[in-house]
């Protein structure tokens, strides 16, 4: 997760969160007998962002306000994909061959130079070619 310098991001400097929870007290002499229920405060610092959740994020957010829909954008380029390679092809690429294209990218890349961020673009393209294909929205 790329981080800022801001300490007022919540994306990469996120506030602790307090949740109650149930915790039994003893109380008295007798702990079998002077039992009481009592609401305690913890607090918890949040999880950092999963590797799944920053390619939801950028899936959702930022890719597709630069590049459409993954529909739109996979049209695109497997329309030059298909024009450059016409005389070679038996049949067209489409939107999901071209995620699939990009995964085998992605991880011929990690082969060779591992990185979070090859991680998060392989993710990425998974989600991809599940909307492309309608399974996801």
């Amino acid at each position: 997760m790329t981080t800022c310098a801001s300490s007022k991001c919540l994306v990469c400097h996120p506030e602790p969160v307090v949740e109650p929870y149930k915790e039994e007290v003893f109380m008295g002499a007798d702990p079998l007998r002077a039992r009481t229920d009592t609401t305690v405060f913890a607090v918890r610092t949040p999880p950092p962002e999963t590797i799944l959740d920053e390619a939801k994020r950028l899936v959702y957010g930022p890719r597709e306000a630069s590049y459409a829909h993954p529909s739109v954008d996979f049209k695109r380029a497997v329309g030059a994909l298909n024009a450059i390679f016409e005389p070679k092809l038996k049949e067209p690429f489409t939107e999901t061959d071209w995620a699939l294209v990009m995964i085998i990218c992605k991880l011929a890349r990690q082969a060779h130079s591992p990185s979070r961020d090859g991680w998060v673009d392989a993710a990425g393209y998974a989600a991809t070619g599940a909307r492309v294909q309608g399974i996801d929205p």
